[in-house]
């Protein structure tokens, strides 16, 4: 049993959702694959979150999905884990770009 909550951003879901209808129109294999992939990723995140790297001096950590070109992004602030992105790799440079400007207008 673990001691941390993890909390998902609101369209985090709707992300999972949207690869997984991508992945089974290619074929239902695939889907279901990617979904049992987030899920080992997701108990990894909350055995050890602060196992894996930082990526941005805010705080932000990732999990890379081992057979997909997916990132799993997260914060870790007490004893909560905040996922707050599932990014392609070829979304990357947006998404950071993206965060340094919430993050600069949030100070």
């Amino acid at each position: 049993m673990n001691a941390y909550t993890i909390q998902y951003d609101d369209g985090f879901w709707q992300d999972i959702k949207n690869v997984i209808n991508w992945y089974d129109a290619i074929s239902p294999d695939i889907g279901d694959r990617f979904l049992e992939e987030f899920w080992f990723a997701e108990s990894r995140i909350a055995d050890n979150p602060n196992a894996f790297s930082k990526v941005t001096h805010s705080g932000f950590r990732r999990v890379l999905l081992k057979k997909s070109p997916y990132k799993i992004y997260f914060k870790v602030e007490d004893k909560t884990i905040f996922v707050v992105a599932l990014i392609h790799q070829r979304q990357l440079l947006h998404f950071l770009q993206q965060l340094n400007f919430s993050l600069i207008h949030l100070n």
